[in-house]
């Protein structure tokens, strides 16, 4: 498992986006030794540009000012050769602390992670390595927003509904019935003569589902959660649909509480 994460962190009314990147490790699943070469670099800075965010939740006609723009790149290297694979993180973050009442301050922040995907696929480049595997592919993305500090109390309140929410699944329920008569039938007086029967229900259960399941964590002392996962492994055999997706916007208000100094903004790539 192989992560890539970029994170921005802002306090009082002072937002500031910084990222971590180089924490990464893990084994590779592909089965080139479990080895790589890991280089790291990314850039992130402050442009002032209006924009409208868009994605379930997003509010598309407001203006978003002093919007922080980070990006997370990193690859890997075959060992003993010149092929690589990258993987790309980037984000439009913003933030800003409103009054609501006396002495009640309200957080509100949009993430909007519009870039996350991986490069070429080794198995593409190099074609002793196509009978191995076929390299790193999106198995999770991950959008974590959390109070500071993190020592387990409760910083913050939600005022409504966070963005997006975690969709109900559509299920369908069948049944059937199965009905069995046996026996045996013989003279009157033999008297092992009987005749039996059952009734067997069975059920079925049929529920649809997107590629990528979204689960929703929080709010909770550790902030709020929105988990990416990709289910359809079985179906997605060259792993065409894995290669690159976009979870858009997250939104939320929070009532800031007594004790929280800050907040954390973080985009966990895993692979």
């Amino acid at each position: 498992m192989y992560s890539n994460n970029g994170s921005g962190s802002g306090s009082n009314n002072n937002y500031n986006g910084n990222y971590n990147n180089g924490k990464n490790n893990g084994n590779n699943n592909n089965k080139n030794n479990g080895n790589s070469n890991i280089n790291n670099n990314g850039n992130g800075g402050n442009n002032n540009d209006n924009y409208g965010s868009g994605g379930d939740g997003g509010d598309s006609g407001k203006k978003k000012e002093n919007r922080i723009y980070i990006s997370s790149k990193v690859n890997t290297r075959i060992i003993n050769s010149e092929f690589l694979q990258d993987f790309n993180i980037s984000a439009n973050l913003w933030a800003k602390i409103i009054p609501f009442e006396e002495n009640i301050n309200l957080l509100e922040y949009d993430v909007d992670v519009n870039v996350c995907g991986i490069g070429d696929l080794p198995s593409n480049q190099y074609l002793l390595f196509s009978k191995r595997g076929i390299g790193y592919l999106l198995d999770s993305v991950e959008v974590h927003v959390s109070p500071l500090p993190n020592n387990g109390n409760t910083l913050f309140g939600l005022k409504g509904i966070s963005r997006p929410r975690q969709l109900n699944r559509n299920i369908e329920y069948s049944m059937g019935s199965e009905r069995n008569i046996g026996g045996q039938i013989g003279i009157p007086k033999i008297t092992d003569s009987n005749i039996t029967g059952g009734l067997k229900k069975n059920y079925n259960t049929k529920y649809s589902s997107d590629e990528w399941k979204l689960s929703y964590k929080g709010p909770n002392t550790k902030g709020e959660r929105w988990l990416y996962q990709y289910v359809d492994h079985n179906l997605d055999k060259d792993g065409g649909h894995r290669e690159s997706f976009v979870p858009g916007v997250h939104s939320s208000q929070w009532f800031i509480y007594e004790g929280m100094r800050g907040f954390c903004m973080t985009i966990t790539q895993v692979l």
